[in-house]
């Protein structure tokens, strides 16, 4: 649990470099679903208690913080976007530009923006750290109400495609997900592009992956 601000954060505090925002995303890694983007800003130090990686986070546990963090942040955005538009671009440019999106949208303006790994083409100090989510609070905020929001669509999803299960692997890959797309195929919520999809659907019909454009994702 992030017991308190990182050193980065109280060193804005103390410079009054504030207001800082954490950014983040939720579902690179998916086969299904949308690409999900958060952006928190805190205008003032604030500690919310369990705050840490979402991932590290049970379900319910996740949805309470959310709250709380919308409740107590100056400021914050969500962005996604759909399958079909993961599809047509370059993934980690489009992780950039929706973190860029987000942050735009945040007000005021923050003085320092902590992102998880992707490099930002901002007009701030711009702070690029991996696994930002496990060691500055503005991230881990940003991580969890992304993954509340993300995880709510999924499981949404799933009702219309009760096949994929998506309420439990969220769209992930999983052993019963590649199971699912050798018996039932693709829906239109699958990124199509990305080799586990295909490798799933077409594995038990020809086996035949030269003539499947594949991108390395």
């Amino acid at each position: 649990m992030l017991k308190e601000l990182s050193r980065l954060e109280k060193e804005c505090v103390a410079r009054k470099a504030l207001p800082v925002a954490g950014v983040d995303e939720v579902g690179y890694g998916a086969w299904a679903g949308p690409l999900v983007v958060a952006a928190v800003l805190f205008e003032q130090p604030v500690f919310i208690a369990g705050v840490k990686d979402s991932k590290k986070l049970t379900p319910e546990k996740r949805k309470q913080l959310a709250e709380v963090i919308k409740e107590k942040a100056t400021s914050w955005c969500i962005k996604q976007v759909e399958a079909r538009d993961i599809e047509r671009g370059n993934l980690r440019e489009l992780v950039a530009f929706l973190m860029e999106q987000s942050v735009a949208e945040l007000y005021p303006p923050p003085q320092v923006v902590i992102s998880d790994a992707v490099k930002l083409n901002l007009p701030c100090t711009v702070v690029v750290e991996n696994k930002a989510d496990s060691n500055h609070f503005s991230v881990a905020c940003a991580s969890i109400i992304a993954k509340v929001y993300r995880d709510t669509l999924m499981e949404k999803l799933s009702d219309y495609y009760p096949q994929y299960n998506f309420a439990s692997n969220k769209g992930y890959p999983s052993r019963e997900h590649l199971n699912a797309l050798a018996k039932f195929g693709p829906c239109k919520e699958h990124r199509l592009t990305f080799k586990g999809v295909i490798r799933g659907y077409y594995s038990e019909r020809n086996g035949d992956f030269k003539k499947i454009v594949i991108f390395d994702n």
